[in-house]
């Protein structure tokens, strides 16, 4: 065999060499699930029906959950007339702007006893890599009695969702130091966040943030004014009429 065939047979090699590397690679990184031979194969070339669960969002509207009776409020309680659920992201800034808004809402309406706001995590962590971390710490001030100062102090002050920012907020809002990082190392707590993500994705709640007023999704911005509108019409819708 020449030179020339030597190298054309050592340039194939190499080629063949590079693009099984490349498959391999990309195979691996998009595998959803497996055939009966054990190798993976590529989420994107599979019907929805083979693929495992949570990896689709089924179609349709997005649903409200089940409300827990350890689920963290903003403001009312399980006897209030109107109930808001809003799923977020700490490290979302639209859920920060959305947060501030049902805050304010609150005040100018000034029933914020008669409100429940119930807050639900949905960490977009894919886009954003500090969420669950910083979910974590507001579910450990949550079990001190501290979820709403700790939500407010995230939301407004949090720059780089550091773990020293966080313990200066833990020392800050007053919380057991040794508890709180305790917690932070407790496995049921990042259960509970996954268990919740992968529930969130089977009512169809793929993004943040998302409002349930009353059950009825609000899948866009709502401003101060706009939401004290909705809540005055869903009290009033609660209220009985005066004879």
């Amino acid at each position: 065999m020449n030179r020339h065939r030597l190298l054309l047979l050592a340039l194939l090699t190499l080629a063949f060499a590079g693009v099984a590397v490349l498959y391999v690679s990309n195979v691996r990184r998009d595998a959803a699930t497996r055939f009966r031979t054990g190798l993976p194969v590529p989420a994107s070339v599979l019907p929805e029906e083979l693929l495992g669960p949570g990896k689709t969002i089924p179609k349709g509207p997005p649903r409200p959950p089940e409300i827990r009776p350890d689920d963290p409020l903003l403001s009312g309680n399980a006897s209030s007339a109107v109930t808001i659920i809003m799923y977020g992201d700490f490290q979302c800034e639209f859920c920060r702007e959305q947060s501030q808004a049902l805050e304010d809402a609150l005040r100018l309406t000034d029933r914020r006893d008669q409100v429940r706001v119930v807050w639900r995590d949905l960490p977009m962590i894919n886009d954003h890599p500090r969420s669950m971390v910083a979910a974590s710490v507001a579910a450990c001030a949550a079990r001190q009695g501290k979820f709403r100062e700790m939500h407010d102090i995230l939301f407004a002050r949090a720059t780089d969702l550091s773990d020293t920012e966080y313990l200066g907020f833990a020392k800050e809002i007053d919380l057991n130091l040794d508890a709180f990082q305790i917690c932070l190392r407790d496995p049921a707590i990042s259960f509970r966040l996954m268990r919740d993500i992968e529930q969130a994705l089977s009512l169809s709640i793929a993004s943040v943030p998302q409002l349930f007023v009353d059950g009825q999704p609000v899948s866009v911005f709502l401003d101060k004014e706009a939401l004290a509108a909705v809540i005055r019409k869903q009290l009033s819708l609660k209220t009985p009429p005066v004879r």
